[in-house]
């Protein structure tokens, strides 16, 4: 299932980029500590005579401000951390169990499931409710004839915005504009 397989890709990949962000945050904090010897070191110079006032203060200066851009960048990463992937995921679960309940849901499961998909601009026409799929939605129709794993992968990143990826084969934007001479892309429910 395609589905399956883009789900167990983000997952290592959110798996990948969570042990990436945990050793730059080492690193970083390795960082600091050392920049809170610097400063140790500095201030006991100063104490001790062997640097005039000025150097001292123009150096603190500097390690303080690299110390405290350190502090933003680790509270940077605590923030953004994966922070695309649970909505991935969410929609990779609620495709999953599109067809389900296009077939067998309630009216009201149908009806918050067409929502979600088209949002509000949906018209009724001889008893059939029709739509324009909504991102990140329009990436599964654009690319349900063509089942390429790549395509759908790049389509679904670009639609959540997640960060680039050291692994991910890239594709042009362009690429993944669905080509006007398909068939119409509005589906039917109902």
């Amino acid at each position: 299932n395609v589905l399956d397989d883009l789900l167990t890709r983000f997952e290592a990949e959110a798996a990948s980029e969570s042990l990436s962000h945990e050793s730059l945050k080492e690193l970083k904090r390795g960082r600091q500590c050392r920049i809170v010897e610097q400063l140790n070191l500095l201030t006991d110079t100063y104490f001790d005579g062997e640097i005039d006032r000025a150097i001292y203060v123009r150096k603190q200066n500097e390690l303080q401000s690299e110390r405290n851009t350190l502090k933003e960048e680790l509270a940077s990463f605590e923030r953004g951390r994966v922070y695309w992937f649970e909505p991935v995921r969410k929609w990779i679960k609620t495709a999953q169990q599109v067809g389900e309940t296009a077939r067998f849901g309630s009216a009201h499961a149908k009806r918050k499931l067409a929502v979600e998909l088209f949002g509000s601009n949906l018209s009724l026409s001889g008893r059939i409710l029709r739509g324009r799929a909504l991102n990140p939605w329009n990436a599964a129709y654009d690319f349900a004839s063509h089942r390429c794993l790549e395509r759908i992968y790049a389509a679904v990143r670009s639609a959540f915005q997640a960060p680039e990826s050291s692994g991910r084969v890239g594709l042009e934007p362009d690429l993944l504009k669905p080509d006007p001479a398909e068939d119409d892309p509005s589906v039917q429910v109902g």
